[in-house]
């Protein structure tokens, strides 16, 4: 029997206004922020009702009355602000991660959209250490762009702040920095080009390498020692760890999908109609009239947002889904090709909204959580795999496979490549040691280190 998914869309035309702009803000938010933005939503706008928290606002007439009176006084002198975009992601905690930090560099530097969206992308990639961990190749095809353009957008990322920010090694990572203060002799330029000897203390070579005497030696080796291997740190830690599913996928006994947002992770909000007659009919005070009627119209600009942010999630979901039905119902191995252009034609959105709908949102299904990016990979264009593309993330599953099976016989990324041979992919060393890394896996050598030790406890 065919399956079908059974869900339910709406599609809504909207302009490029301030509501506009806090529905993109809403959609970017994982359900973990949503949630703490609902809920200063809810402690500053009296005519928002939660459904689910039903609280009983017991305020006497009076005071009511004076909130209004003191929140009109200065009504005018706010709403005449309205060229200043209002940033809602900022509220969601006082300090900023570094998420939150670049991606308030990103609004005032990159005004390409393209450009933007390929920012985004980079920036959804970068390790806890501010390090990023994509290849940029990966990035052109997922996104359909020129890899000109994705080094071009990496260079000016490479120049926010914090400096080192973006790198793909450490040796990257300090050239940036010593580039950004001015720092980069043909002394220490040597030392980065040479980190293993500066590691290992051979001042030897490096007097030699850098023709400095052992004062002038010493002086560099600290200021190399002063920068930062890991430009994140210092930033607040995204609470990633939990996992909220926004979207749950279940199944019947005949084979049929069903997808529903979380109840869990979907605030129901109305406007307070009760309160709002209440307070209309108990003044007639112009200010503070116009006052009750932004407020409200305020409320219904919340409450839409996030159900547009629902309707999208949703429809982006089901066609991720219907796109990778083989790995929702014969497991990883399925998982097939697939970019975030193929999810724009399908849906009709444009790609910076699917990869907001998909960065920091899960789905549950009967086979575990999932980021609903998890989902997006590049084709291995060399492989020669019968039937269909394998993607990127079949092989580093397959690489996970093979290193979990290898026993006391550890293998080399060379011998990793040789054994995918068996399974029609053909990627070099190097792409293995790569996807290797993406996983946290070690190198060989490390690993029979781990091993030997494992033994002899």
């Amino acid at each position: 029997m065919p399956k079908q998914i059974q869900t339910t869309q709406q599609k809504q035309n909207l302009t490029m206004t301030t509501s506009m702009h806090q529905s993109i803000a809403v959609l970017q938010m994982s359900s973990i922020e949503l949630a703490e933005y609902v809920r200063k939503e809810l402690d500053k706008n009296p005519f928002i009702e939660d459904e689910n928290i039903i609280e009983e606002r017991q305020t006497s007439t009076v005071n009511e009355r004076t909130r209004i009176q003191e929140d009109a006084s200065s009504y005018n002198s706010k709403s005449n602000n309205d060229n200043a975009h209002y940033n809602f992601l900022a509220n969601i905690a006082t300090e900023k991660t570094l998420k939150e930090y670049i991606i308030e560099q990103i609004n005032t530097s990159i005004y390409d959209q393209k450009e933007k969206l390929v920012a985004i992308y980079l920036l959804d990639s970068i390790q806890s250490s501010g390090y990023l961990n994509i290849e940029l190749e990966e990035v052109a095809e997922n996104l359909k762009c020129n890899i000109k353009m994705v080094k071009t957008v990496l260079k000016k990322l490479q120049s926010f702040d914090p400096a080192g920010i973006f790198a793909r090694n450490l040796q990257e990572c300090l050239q940036i920095q010593i580039d950004d203060k001015k720092l980069n002799t043909p002394g220490i330029q040597k030392m980065i080009d040479n980190l293993d000897l500066v590691a290992a203390g051979n001042l030897r070579k490096l007097s030699k390498l850098c023709k400095a005497n052992l004062v002038e030696l010493t002086d560099m080796i600290k200021t190399i020692k002063s920068l930062n291997p890991k430009p994140a740190s210092g930033f607040l830690v995204e609470q990633t760890s939990y996992k909220i599913p926004d979207v749950i996928l279940t199944t019947d006994g005949d084979g049929n999908i069903k997808l529903e947002i979380n109840p869990e992770s979907m605030p129901k909000l109305h406007v307070n109609q009760e309160y709002y007659l209440k307070i209309k009919d108990s003044t007639n005070n112009k200010e503070e009239k116009e006052f009750v009627r932004a407020e409200v119209e305020s409320a219904n600009t919340v409450i839409k947002s996030i159900n547009q942010r629902a309707n999208t999630i949703l429809k982006v979901t089901k066609a991720i889904v219907e796109e990778q039905m083989q790995f929702f119902t014969n497991g990883v191995m399925y998982l097939k090709p697939m970019t975030l252009n193929d999810i724009a034609a399908i849906t009709g959105f444009n790609e910076s909204t699917v990869s907001r709908s998909t960065s920091n949102k899960y789905i549950s299904a009967p086979s575990g959580i999932y980021e609903l990016k998890y989902f997006f990979s590049s084709s291995l264009g060399n492989t020669r795999a019968i039937g269909s593309d394998v993607s990127s993330t079949k092989a580093k599953e397959l690489i996970k496979q093979i290193i979990m099976s290898e026993g006391n016989n550890i293998l080399s990324d060379d011998e990793i490549s040789e054994e995918l041979k068996k399974f029609n992919i053909r990627i070099a060393r190097r792409t293995v040691a790569k996807y290797r890394e993406s996983l946290g896996i070690p190198t060989s050598s490390e690993r029979k280190k781990n091993k030997f030790f494992a033994r002899n406890q």
